[in-house]
């Protein structure tokens, strides 16, 4: 391991454990609906709109996340995301009722934005000499995340702990995780036309861990706990999903660069003569 990667060691693999985390958390409410209907005297369909408005509050909040990571820096939008997902996590549990608790899922929202916005410029500014490998590892991290949750829940009704104590862990390791990254050293932030070029991913490998998420999850037929099931296959599902995705933009991309970097047609020479092209 270079200097470089050794002195942000810590910094790299807070990160990858929050993206970890991130794999966690995409289902780990729809996993207690019951649960959060009767703690929150509503419906298990407004239990899903409270999973919806993590969604909404991403959206609404993409447009400003990312230029205070770029002035403010990387640590600072990592901190903010990280405690935003802690006070989301606790406050599902202490929501009086669906309002509040929807007001909380666009928090979620909010903090998953942030995060967006510092966790992977950091992993590119960390690992500059193999940012594609980076890239595709923090897709990894998501997709492990998903394949855990269902263990943890699994754990967790063995232990009689319930959700209650899910949810609270993952608050303490948020809180950790933000105390670690703000005292984490970061690089330089990469400004300039530097900054505009995009990593080249193959993701291929990736799309393959929705086809092992599906042959898991309907290998054991009706001995599968159709949660379980249903975790697997939205996992690797997102995770197929955003590796499409980056590809056509990082495709985009390409094409766009191309164009504005092409030479312009020469003119045709002419000796006076009209000429009629058919």
């Amino acid at each position: 391991m270079s200097v470089k990667k050794h002195r942000y060691a810590a910094t790299a693999s807070t990160v990858y454990f929050s993206y970890f985390m991130m794999g966690i958390g995409m289902s780990l409410l729809a996993q207690f609906k019951p649960q959060f209907a009767s703690l929150w005297h509503s419906s298990i369909s407004e239990v899903l709109s409270v999973v919806s408005a993590v969604g909404i509050g991403g959206i609404v909040s993409i447009l400003i996340t990312g230029p205070i990571s770029d002035h403010f820096g990387r640590r600072a939008s990592a901190v903010i995301g990280h405690l935003l997902w802690a006070i989301y996590y606790i406050g599902l549990l202490y929501a009086p009722n669906f309002a509040v608790a929807y007001i909380i899922g666009i928090l979620g929202g909010i903090a998953n934005s942030f995060l967006n916005a510092s966790n992977f410029p950091a992993l590119m500014e960390i690992f500059s000499e193999s940012a594609s490998v980076a890239g595709l590892m923090s897709k990894f991290a998501i997709n492990i995340g998903q394949f855990c949750l269902p263990l943890a829940i699994l754990l967790g009704t063995a232990l009689d702990s319930g959700y209650r104590t899910v949810f609270m862990l993952a608050e303490i390791l948020y809180i950790v995780m933000a105390l670690i990254l703000a005292f984490s050293p970061y690089p330089d932030q990469v400004t300039g036309p530097k900054k505009q070029e995009k990593a080249k991913h193959d993701f291929k490998p990736v799309a393959n861990f929705y086809a092992a998420g599906e042959l898991v999850g309907g290998a054991n037929g009706k001995d599968s706990m159709p949660s379980m099931m249903n975790s697997w296959s939205y996992a690797s599902g997102f995770v197929a999903g955003t590796a499409a995705a980056d590809n056509a933009n990082n495709y985009a991309v390409d094409v766009i660069t191309s164009a504005s970097h092409a030479p312009a047609p020469k003119p045709e020479a002419t000796s006076g003569a009209i000429h009629y092209h058919c």
